[in-house]
């Protein structure tokens, strides 16, 4: 889901003094109907709080923050408060059920991120540290990213900073323009390659275990309000590990 953290969903704001000022009325509102339809949430933690954002570039009409925290122990702060509040209000069994991703896309910059590879990663880090400081056995990963990419990257660099990362996320569209066309100015042109999307799948699993595509198949383009293109969901479980 996007825009758990936009500020229509009121999650963070700071005192007078800069100290966090967390609030969960919509989130609980929102979740306690997931859960009493049985459904099980891939939580999305994005985008930012424009009281922690460090600039004020946004996206679409709902202005989703998409710039880095302007400090990141207060981001690791939300991910484990936010963490620890699902934990005493749903059950750690529960939530142990769930799948915790670390934003969407940064890999489209402009867009979704303004920062740099090297920043997402470190994002990564403090909202995975801050997850497993709850509990050692809640899902966290990424990156989440459009077409496949990071994903060699972001094993390298979990291995390499001892990070811990339970799955891989990725989408795949099937389209050679129109990853993100948030004006509508551009729109979709679907790949005539059949292995358009799979070709992304293989390439994932020669080294992942657990990989979540997210969204595949066609995106709906924003000028085109006629037309309905499906955004499917799938999982794909490798054999291999992680690393």
């Amino acid at each position: 889901m996007h825009g758990l953290f936009t500020d229509e969903m009121a999650v963070y704001t700071e005192d007078s003094q800069g100290r966090p000022v967390y609030n969960y009325m919509y989130v609980d509102a929102l979740f306690d109907y997931l859960i009493s339809i049985g459904m099980k949430p891939f939580v999305e933690l994005g985008f930012m709080p424009n009281a922690l954002a460090s600039g004020n570039t946004t996206i679409f009409w709902w202005k989703g923050n998409v710039t880095p925290p302007k400090d990141y122990d207060k981001w690791g702060g939300l991910i484990q408060n936010i963490t620890q509040h699902f934990t005493e209000r749903y059950g750690a069994d529960e939530v142990k059920t769930w799948y915790f991703e670390v934003w969407n896309e940064p890999n489209l910059s402009p867009g979704f991120w303004t920062g740099t590879q090297e920043e997402y990663f470190k994002l990564y880090r403090y909202a995975a540290q801050a997850i497993k400081s709850v509990n050692k056995a809640y899902r966290v990963g990424g990156p989440g990213t459009a077409g496949a990419a990071w994903e060699s990257e972001m094993i390298a660099f979990c291995k390499s900073n001892h990070v811990p990362i339970d799955f891989i996320s990725t989408h795949a569209y099937g389209v050679t323009q129109g990853y993100l066309d948030e004006y509508g100015n551009g729109g979709t042109v679907l790949s005539k390659d059949p292995m358009s999307v799979s070709s992304d799948v293989l390439q994932s699993g020669k080294e992942i275990r657990s990989l979540r595509i997210l969204n595949w198949s066609c995106i709906i383009p924003n000028g085109a309000p006629l037309i309905r293109l499906p955004i499917l969901y799938m999982t794909v479980i490798m054999r291999r590990p992680i690393f």
